[in-house]
């Protein structure tokens, strides 16, 4: 792991600049949530960053209409940073006998410093990327 020090906004900014070329559909909207008051992250930012293209670029390959949500809060009690993608798409058929909840364990980034008839059959993972960094 290599820690730097940055903000989510930067990381924001940067991730949605480099996703803008998978928004091929007018009737999607990529939203990357404000986030003014999340302090400065010491971790590796390369990583988060992965993660978070492999999670949006997933959510924006299965969404034929709505909106993909970026979103990250402070935890100040313990300390973490949490990041979640969310998504109006397909998500996943209960035939298929999998649960979203198996599907991606929630990825908690420490913070060191103060449908069967669906054309798509499966969805990607982020693969064996850290849960915690």
């Amino acid at each position: 792991m290599k820690a730097t020090s940055f903000t989510v906004s930067s990381l924001f900014g940067a991730l949605r600049g480099a996703l803008r070329p998978l928004q091929v559909s007018p009737s999607v909207e990529l939203i990357f949530d404000r986030v003014d008051d999340m302090p400065e992250l010491l971790t590796d930012e390369a990583k988060v960053a992965q993660i978070l293209r492999n999670l949006i670029s997933n959510a924006l390959k299965f969404t034929e209409k709505g909106e993909v949500r970026v979103r990250a809060q402070y935890e100040g009690d313990s300390k973490l940073a949490i990041f979640s993608v969310r998504d109006t798409g397909i998500g996943i058929a209960p035939a298929s006998g999998r649960s979203p909840a198996k599907c991606l364990t929630p990825l908690c980034l420490s913070q060191m410093r103060p449908s069967g008839t669906s054309r798509w059959s499966n969805t990607g993972d982020v693969g064996n990327l850290p849960s915690r960094l």
